[in-house]
C-alpha cells in the first residue's frame, strides 16, 4: 500500500529551513510512530512553472496496516504538533496510488543524492478507455532512451486520502536520474495526457533497516 503526499512549508520558512527540520526532526519523529516499508522525501530543487508545495513525501505499508487507526488520538495529537512548526496544512494533499516501474531497472534504494525528474499529469479527457500506464508506457520508453534516465516509474493516483485537500495530478511519472546530471529535457507528453508541471527533486529515502530499528525506539 503507497501513497504520495505533497507538503508545503510555512511561510515564514525558507526551503532550506524546511528541508533540514523535516531530515532532522519530523521524518524521525514519524519513522517512531508508523511501520513504514518505504519512506521518501522528493525535495523539491526546481520547477518548469510556479508550484506551491516543496517535497512529494511517498511512504508504503504492509496491507495489514492500519494507517488511519494509527493516525489518531496521541499520535495525530503529536504529529500535528509538529507539522506546525514547518508546514502549512491546509495545503497538505494525499492520495494513495499504484505504482509500475515502465522502463530500467526494478525500484531499490535511493542512494544518497539521487535526483528525480517528477513530471505531473492529467488527462484530457477522462472517458478515455485504456488505462493511463497504457497511455503513458511508449512515452516511458522513449525517455528511457535518454542520456541520464536510470528508470521511468508512473504512481496513477487512485483515492485521495480522507481528511486532507484534493490531489492535483492523476498520475506522477518520474524519470530517475543517474550520477551528476542535473535535469533532462522532457519530451512532450502524448495526447489525451496533459503534462501539468516538471519538478527537480531530490531523493532522501530512509534504508528498510533504519524504518526498522527507529519504529517505536
Amino acid at each position: 500500500m503507497k501513497s504520495s503526499c505533497l507538503l508545503t512549508r510555512r511561510a515564514d520558512m525558507t526551503r532550506q529551513a524546511f528541508r533540514e527540520y523535516y531530515e532532522c526532526s519530523h521524518a524521525p519523529l514519524g519513522m517512531r510512530y508508523f511501520p513504514f516499508q518505504k519512506y521518501l522525501r522528493n525535495h523539491v530543487l526546481e520547477s518548469s512553472s510556479e508550484i506551491d508545495f516543496d517535497v512529494i513525501m511517498e511512504s508504503c505499508f504492509s496491507d495489514q496496516v492500519d494507517v488511519a487507526a494509527i493516525n489518531h488520538g496521541d499520535v495525530r495529537s503529536i504529529m500535528d504538533r509538529d507539522e506546525r512548526t514547518f508546514m502549512t496544512q491546509d495545503l497538505i494533499r494525499s492520495a494513495s496510488v499504484d505504482e509500475k516501474v515502465l522502463g530500467g531497472p526494478p525500484i531499490d534504494i535511493a542512494a544518497p543524492g539521487t535526483r528525480r525528474l517528477m513530471l505531473l499529469l492529467n488527462v484530457r479527457d477522462s472517458a478515455i478507455q485504456p488505462s493511463l500506464d497504457e497511455i503513458a508506457r511508449p512515452w516511458a520508453t522513449d525517455l528511457a532512451c535518454l542520456p541520464g534516465v536510470k528508470r521511468v516509474s508512473l504512481d496513477t493516483a487512485k483515492r485521495q486520502v480522507a481528511g486532507y485537500g484534493g490531489f492535483p495530478c492523476a498520475a506522477i511519472l518520474s524519470l530517475w536520474l543517474e550520477g551528476s546530471i542535473p535535469s533532462v529535457n522532457a519530451l512532450a507528453a502524448p495526447d489525451p495526457l496533459k503534462l501539468e508541471t516538471c519538478v527537480l527533486t531530490q531523493v532522501y529515502e530512509t534504508p528498510s533497516e533504519e524504518l526498522a530499528a527507529r519504529y517505536r525506539s
